[in-house]
């Protein structure tokens, strides 16, 4: 949550230089910082947004006019962009079209499969030292298909499952707990 001054302080601040207090010497700052990294060491720059999908208009407008240093022709920086699934119809506005046609390739990260669901819990539970199965078959496919495979979402909803057992006094998360 930066905000548009906050990504060009922080690019400005990478390369160890003050930046300019004034809004518009600062984003020339940074364009020149960006191109002299390129034409003088020969590297490029690569920007990580995490948690895009977060991001503003602005914000996002920020990081294109970033990458559009060379007006098309090349840009004096990279920038890799990850966020959750509701990045994409946001970069699909019209708005985003530059920054949209700029972002390539594009990864989705699909859920993990049902065996997966149920062995990933089973590991977390064995690193917290409980080998045993603490949830049941029906609650793993109930968290599961409820989560769509994403761990986000499992890490979520197994510890609610295993809160909701232990309040019923049942030794397992089974799938009234899980729907609990």
């Amino acid at each position: 949550m930066t905000g548009v001054r906050g990504i060009h302080e922080v690019s400005v601040n990478t390369f160890s230089q003050t930046p300019s207090h004034l809004g518009s010497r600062l984003t020339v700052q940074t364009g020149k910082i960006l191109l002299a990294e390129r034409e003088e060491r020969g590297r490029i720059p690569v920007l990580v947004v995490d948690e895009a999908h977060l991001k503003s208009y602005e914000q996002l407008e920020t990081i294109r006019i970033l990458t559009n240093q060379g007006m098309d022709q090349d840009s004096p920086l990279s920038s890799l962009l990850a966020g959750q699934p509701t990045l994409r119809p946001t970069m699909k506005l019209a708005v985003l079209a530059a920054l949209e046609q700029r972002t390539t390739p594009r990864h989705t990260m699909p859920g993990t499969t049902s065996t997966e669901t149920t062995s990933y819990a089973a590991h977390h539970l064995k690193i917290a030292g409980r080998p045993d199965q603490l949830v049941t078959e029906d609650a793993l496919t109930l968290i599961h298909t409820t989560s769509r495979g994403y761990p986000r979402a499992v890490n979520n909803l197994a510890p609610q499952a295993l809160i909701s057992a232990f309040a019923t006094g049942k030794n397992q998360a089974d799938e009234p707990a899980a729907r609990a």
